[in-house]
């Protein structure tokens, strides 16, 4: 079932890891998924607003500009698609790792208006305080609170 992501909209995208297990389990891997935000976010032209990776699963505040011409998929599903497969195909490697790295397809939640928008933001930000891994969120290396950008 192809997922509804229009034009000029804002979604809330997250996808943990199978059975919790460790997704980034050094630093080399969160930079290895930023560097690949980076290369797939010029690739399917999305606009990254917010973005935290904790130690099982990310979080993405993604806005779709516009309907991709290739086909009717939306920037947003192919740039997720070439993230995730390439994160996995690196870290089956690293890791010696067989089966699937992402618990499935990853989840959107449609952001309607400004202050959805800005919960979310906050949300986002805010999980590794709430998981009690740091305090404040801007301490936390792999979010866009402290490293905007990519």
């Amino acid at each position: 079932m192809q997922r509804k992501i229009f034009a000029d909209q804002i979604y809330h995208i997250y996808n943990r890891s199978v059975c919790k297990i460790p997704l980034f389990r050094e630093q080399a891997d969160y930079i290895r998924f930023l560097l690949k935000i980076s290369v797939f976010k010029k690739r399917y032209p999305v606009q990254i607003i917010a973005y935290c990776l904790m130690p099982n699963h990310f979080h993405l505040l993604l806005r779709e500009p516009e309907k991709s011409f290739k086909t009717t998929m939306s920037n947003i599903s192919f740039f997720l698609q070439q993230l995730q497969n390439s994160y996995a195909k690196y870290f089956g490697i690293k890791y010696k790792h067989s089966g699937r790295v992402f618990q499935g397809v990853f989840k959107s939640k449609h952001i309607k208006n400004d202050e959805q928008l800005f919960q979310t933001i906050d949300y986002i930000h805010n999980n590794p305080v709430r998981k009690k891994m740091v305090r404040p969120y801007t301490r936390w290396p792999y979010s866009s609170a402290s490293n905007p950008a990519i």
